[in-house]
């Protein structure tokens, strides 16, 4: 980024950054001398300055966390997310760090803030230009969003909404209309194309995440035989998905058999419970972590 004179000059001038209010800052150069300051035999120094009769523009806003990732799927009313306690809080003593966008695949650091105890933060920048702020917080599945200063040059402060930012689901999403022929491990054309058009393309929304894809089986036959059928199903979901392009290293595929299910296999009279079987044959997937 070029500042201009006299920040830039002929020489090297690196790691630009300024603080909080933007009217003050350093960075390191190796030019010989800068106006009445010479840096001496050391090849780089560093140096500070100080903008005078600048506009600046505030921004200000809240930040809270909130879980909608299953809402976002279950528009398709092919997934359903296990009972979860609805997640809604502020982002408090949070490190928020703002760029400068340069273009569509460079950005300039340019400082941090923190967030008080309410979530809010507050950050002078310039005007007329478009910036990226990021929140440092690994339980956010969505950690930046972008704030655009252009067009006002008149104005002192921008007071935005509360921005809320998707977070990591803490509970596994099952994936409805994963069938499998009986007694069978492979996907039938209609689970793939519930595959494709629920976790394949949050894979590809999401591009940094890596999920746990687990198959599940109802109490019918025997235990070590369920949970073999589990794990070759599991794989094969995995086995799908890569096939579609999505990174191996991304994917990882667990068979749990009967052990975990949702729902009663039988009546509390002892007859069978056709529903809750229905219930436990399932595939769901797990948000493990993010790259």
């Amino acid at each position: 980024m070029n500042i201009g004179v006299p920040v830039n000059s002929s020489f090297d001038d690196l790691d630009y950054v300024k603080n909080w209010s933007g009217q003050f800052g350093l960075f390191v150069t190796n030019r010989p001398k800068t106006g009445r300051v010479t840096a001496g035999t050391s090849p780089d120094h560093i140096f500070a300055f100080k903008e005078t009769e600048s506009p600046r523009v505030l921004i200000t806003g809240q930040l809270i966390k909130e879980d909608r990732f299953a809402e976002e799927l279950l528009d398709k009313r092919l997934v359903r997310p296990m009972l979860a306690d609805s997640l809604k809080d502020v982002l408090s003593h949070k490190t928020v760090s703002i760029e400068m966008i340069k273009n569509s695949e460079s950005s300039v650091f340019l400082h941090e803030v923190t967030t008080n105890e309410d979530g809010r933060f507050e950050v002078w920048v310039d005007p007329g230009m478009d910036y990226k702020i990021s929140v440092a917080d690994t339980s956010l599945l969505e950690r930046s969003f972008s704030v655009s200063t252009r067009n006002m040059d008149d104005e002192k402060t921008v007071e935005m909404e509360t921005v809320s930012l998707n977070t990591i689901p803490q509970k596994a999403i099952v994936i409805d209309n994963i069938y499998y022929e009986f007694d069978r491990t492979e996907l039938t054309q209609e689970a793939k194309a519930a595959l494709d058009t629920t976790l394949y393309e949050t894979l590809i929304k999401y591009p940094h995440i890596q999920v746990e894809i687990s198959a599940h089986t109802d109490n019918k036959g025997n235990a070590s035989y369920n949970q073999r059928l589990s794990e070759q199903r599991a794989a094969n979901v995995v086995k799908h998905l890569v096939a579609a392009g999505i990174s191996r290293s991304r994917l990882s595929a667990k068979g749990y058999g009967q052990d975990r299910p949702i729902a009663p296999n039988q009546h509390p009279d002892g007859s069978d419970n056709p529903e809750g079987r229905q219930q436990n044959r399932r595939t769901e997937f797990t948000i493990l972590s993010m790259d």
